[in-house]
């Protein structure tokens, strides 16, 4: 006869004082044939230290055994192994793949006519997850079929939704059958199968008695089920059956489910007197009840202060434990690593971490991105720069720098083949040389060569006819690259453990597929074995070793396991406390209700007494945190913390000490206790010259006259830290790669055309373009710009005939400003093209009182000198218009081309005009320099000696960060060195849109 006994304690102390008395009861031998349920593996490491510690501290110390701490997992595969010769059991991964299989078997069955919704990996692990509840309810599925179909039977054709509902019943119903009957045929069992074997063939149990620490669904998301209570009461090899619980716990719900799940249970109460802890609360607050941070960090760096203020005052040493507990434990795991660590506060956690966020999945997603595009560009290269893999190239290892030769070399070629084709790329690149462009062709032909040889060894995730081969060609190239960490290297265990776990969902996958759905009836495609591979690593967590000793991080359904001197109750907002409802995907909770899933109401309840009994989980202070800020949204704190009000509290004052780095780098006195490397620095920073030093404005040391270039002394009068930037630092521009033809390529190809076209203009004798000739000088710019465009790549080689020529709907570039000439109607003595104005000329300053010699270095785009003599200066912009009355570009040339002419002729030149072309501006193709009240020649001395006046400021050392217009540093590529020290009142209004 089996022995049922429910233990009510009436608080969380007396709840772990239940369990260590239970867990040591009839000494070693007993303990040994004992087993503990818990709802983690964090839980039974905290409910093992709780043991150890009590068995130590007691009055008379013995030896003593502490008994298996199971998880519920952990306890089905424990009465697995109690049955002799039983089939295997079958992983989650096998069961995700079988439950696959059944599902496109279901779909395809003709009364269906196909599954309601696509299946997806994510969509098959709900389904499975709702098959698996159904079963641990004890219902089976031709119950829930049938109960379904009662409540949704509808007359046809009068309710869409419920038609719907009623498909979608029918296939699931299919889907759960052809589950069975696969697992059935696959020689192995589930946990569905194993209750039943095990009620039937009654084996001997490894454990003569089980204690239940842990809550029904829905109490807790990791309790027990019903059908896991009737295992339990129905093994005839269990003598003793004991369930612990709380006092709220009861209240909540838990024994009224229990009567029907394990009838013929006693009650007995474990009352150990303990005082309440005393609520630790702000002391300027209207609301005292938690402390408010800004934000999850502040949070955690507030509870940092209060620990190590706590440890000051018991010498610097944390006698007593502490508890920092949370209900989501990612974002404060991650946290406390760097503010506990910074603190330097010693820490331990026992929580689990998402694979997915490792290094190695992160390397495993760019080698399935290479895979599955077949060697797309940006994924291989991303993978030839890992620091987790190596590659090995005419017996030397692939560099970043080989990784960066290759990337510029088939940035400069457009390459859009996949990574078998870059070692052509390469060599035609190159050609006969071994640098181009500032890139080594070595370099980048060794990363071209391991390109293509990692396209080639992952070719077979999409060529292998079989599920399991393309998976396998994964984990194989992975091994045979990877990187491992040097002995000694900090980060090398958590490295073998991710990197254990991940290889080892590629293997389990690998295998399952070979077991049971290798065939070929249905190829799937790379992006469903990605998304696949994807899901299972997603559903992966590992456990990194982190601490031994000090502050314990734990979670709320853990810490009722550990005893803990100060608690600090961490996310205390409505987006986790509570906990959201977990609801299905499939159903309304209504439809479930006769299928026994819970209501939304049991799950609060249930809630709200677990955190009733988080209040009274510390021996001495409790305090409650809550943060304002989540990312950029406001979060308000929980309503659970109105349940904290009627405890004794007690205030606790402000610190202001200094802890994080942050505080203590940047105060004025001395700091003490620094590490060589941060003291170094500190003493650095302090040593530096004010912050209002001229140097960090941007003005510097004199510079010799040197050859200007005129461009570039334009970018001075548009800004002069960006002259700066370019033209002393050195400093490259970043700029983004964009598809087609780059802005630097495109102005070549125009400058070229326009050249090309004048001269044949000119060598056949026609003059100036007018409107008779117009006609003719389209159909030869046509002529020449195909000719040219000839080696582009089609759809580049499309969009720039349509910019240049036209199209229906729109007049080409040429057309523009051939139309400009005819209307000009001046006749053309001569044409310079692609003039080069190199030397020294003197521009005049002070108003034309002074010279001065400059030396430039330029090149106009066109010079037509007119029958008359005069000169019509033209400069090509690809882009906008410039500023007519800043830029000093047209000047210059307008103003050093007339002194070149008249040295050359000894006749006058004067100025008839100056102009950009401006082909990407579709509001205004022609800036003219001057106006009736100022023309041409006026505005053109004007400019020249702007021009004379920047030099000298330039040789002066004068650059500081003044945009003309400060909107332009949202797209100015030397932003990231700038340090933007302008006033506002220098901004102009916004560019029309």
């Amino acid at each position: 006869m089996q022995r049922r006994t429910l233990t009510r304690a009436r608080d969380l102390a007396s709840f772990r004082d239940a369990l260590v008395h239970r867990a040591l009861a009839g000494g070693p031998l007993a303990a040994r044939r004992r087993a503990l349920i818990v709802p983690t593996r964090a839980s039974g490491e905290l409910l093992r230290q709780t043991i150890e510690a009590a068995a130590l501290d007691a009055a008379e110390p013995s030896a003593f055994f502490v008994p298996e701490l199971l998880t519920r997992d952990a306890w089905m595969t424990g009465l697995h192994a109690a049955l002799p010769d039983a089939p295997p059991m079958l992983t989650p991964i096998e069961r995700h793949v079988l439950f696959g299989r059944a599902a496109r078997l279901a779909a395809r069955r003709p009364s269906l006519g196909g599954a309601p919704f696509t299946i997806r990996p994510g969509l098959i692990a709900a389904m499975l997850a709702f098959y698996d509840e159904l079963r641990r309810r004890q219902r089976t599925v031709r119950r829930f079929a049938g109960s379904l179909f009662d409540q949704l039977r509808v007359e046809r054709g009068t309710d869409r939704g419920s038609e719907g509902l009623i498909h979608q019943t029918a296939y699931l119903g299919f889907a759960f059958l052809a589950y069975e009957r696969l697992r059935g045929a696959s020689g192995a069992m589930d946990e569905h199968m194993l209750r039943d074997v095990l009620l039937a063939e009654q084996p001997r149990l490894p454990y003569d008695e089980v204690v239940v620490a842990v809550a029904d669904h829905p109490s807790d998301p990791r309790g027990l089920w019903p059908a896991d209570f009737d295992l339990l009461g129905r093994l005839q090899g269990l003598a003793g059956l004991d369930i612990v619980m709380t006092d709220e716990t009861h209240d909540a719900g838990l024994r009224e489910r229990l009567e029907g799940e394990i009838p013929g249970i006693t009650e007995v109460r474990h009352d150990r007197p303990a005082p309440p802890p005393m609520l630790v609360r702000p002391a300027a607050d209207e609301t005292p009840i938690a402390f408010v941070s800004r934000d999850r960090e502040d949070e955690l760096r507030e509870v940092a202060r209060h620990i190590l203020a706590a440890a000051e005052r018991t010498g610097g040493d944390l006698c007593d434990p502490v508890a920092i507990v949370f209900a989501r434990p990612l974002p404060y795991l991650y946290l406390a690593q760097q503010v506990l660590g910074e603190a330097r506060i010693p820490f331990q956690t026992f929580d689990a971490l998402p694979l997915a966020a490792e290094p190695y999945a992160a390397l495993l997603d760019l080698v399935l991105a290479v895979a599955r595009s077949g060697g797309d560009r940006d994924a291989t290269l991303a993978v030839l720069r890992s620091a987790l893999v190596r590659f090995d190239e005419d017996g030397e290892p692939v560099a970043l720098e080989d990784a960066a030769a290759l990337a510029g070399v088939l940035s400069e070629r457009r390459a859009v083949g996949t990574a078998e084709s870059w070692p052509r790329e390469v060599d035609a690149f190159f050609g006969d040389r071994e640098m181009r462009r500032g890139l080594d062709r070595g370099r980048a032909r060794r990363a071209a060569a391991a390109g293509a040889a990692v396209k080639q060894a992952l070719d077979p995730f999409v060529t292998a006819g079989r599920s399991s081969d393309r998976l396998g060609c994964i984990g194989a190239f992975l091994r045979a690259h990877e990187r491992l960490p040097e002995a000694g290297d900090a980060w090398r265990d958590r490295h073998a453990r991710a990197r254990a776990a991940v290889l080892g969902v590629l293997d389990g996958l690998a295998r399952a597929f070979a077991r049971h759905d290798d065939g070929p009836e249905e190829p799937r495609t790379p992006e469903a074995f990605t998304a696949q591979i994807r899901h299972a690593i997603e559903a992966r967590t590992f456990t990194p070793a982190h601490g031994t000793s000090g502050v314990r991080l734990v979670d709320a359904v853990a810490a009722r396991f550990g005893s803990f001197a100060d608690v600090h109750l961490v996310g205390l907002v409505e987006t986790d406390w509570p906990e959201r409802p977990r609801r299905s995907i499939f159903y309304a909770g209504g439809l479930l209700t006769a299928l026994a899933w819970p209501a939304e109401t049991d799950q609060r309840r249930s809630e709200l007494a677990a955190f009733r009994d988080l209040l009274g989980l510390a021996s001495r202070t409790m305090a409650l945190h809550a943060f304002e800020l989540e990312g950029d949204a406001i979060v308000a704190p929980s309503p659970m913390l109105e349940l904290a009000r009627g405890l004794s509290s007690t205030t606790l004052e402000e610190t202001s000490r200094r802890v994080f780095a942050d505080e203590v780098l940047t105060t004025s006195g001395p700091v003490s206790g620094l590490e060589p490397a941060v003291a170094e620095w500190l003493a650095l920073r302090r040593a530096r010259p004010a912050i209002d030093t001229p140097a960090y404005s941007g003005f510097v040391a004199a510079q010799p006259p040197q050859p200007y270039r005129v461009s570039r002394v334009d970018r001075y009068v548009a800004c002069p830290f960006k002259y700066f930037a370019e033209s002393v630092l050195a400093l490259p521009e970043e700029r983004d790669e964009v598809s087609g033809l780059s802005p630097l390529e495109r102005g070549t190809l125009l400058h070229e055309l326009f050249e090309r076209f004048y001269r044949e203009w000119e060598r056949q004798g026609r003059g100036e373009i007018t409107p008779a000739t117009l006609p003719d000088a389209m159909r030869e710019f046509a002529a020449i710009t195909r000719t040219l465009l000839v080696s582009l790549p089609e759809p580049d080689r499309a969009l720039e005939e349509t910019r240049l020529l036209g199209s229906i709907v729109a007049r080409g570039v040429a057309e523009r400003v051939f139309e400009l000439e005819a209307d000009a109607g001046s006749r053309i003595a001569r044409r310079l093209l692609e003039f080069e104005l190199v030397g020294a000329f003197p521009f005049p300053q002070v108003g034309g009182f002074k010279q001065k010699s400059i030396e430039i270095r330029g090149k106009a785009d066109r010079i037509d000198v007119l029958e008359n003599g005069s000169l019509r200066v033209v400069d090509y912009k690809l882009g906008r218009m410039p500023d007519i009355d800043e830029s000093v570009q047209i000047a210059v040339y307008a103003h050093c081309a007339q002194q070149w002419l008249e040295r050359e002729d000894r006749r006058p030149h004067p100025i008839e005009s100056a102009m950009y072309l401006a082909f990407g501006d579709d509001r205004k193709l022609e800036g003219r320099l001057g106006s009736s009240t100022a023309p041409a020649p006026m505005a053109v001395l004007a400019l020249a000696q702007k021009f004379a006046d920047t030099t000298d400021a330039i040789e002066r050392g004068e650059f500081p960060p003044r945009p003309r217009r400060p909107a332009d540093c949202q797209w100015c590529t030397f932003a990231g060195v700038c340090r933007k020290e302008y006033p506002a009142e220098n901004d102009g209004p916004a560019d029309a849109v």
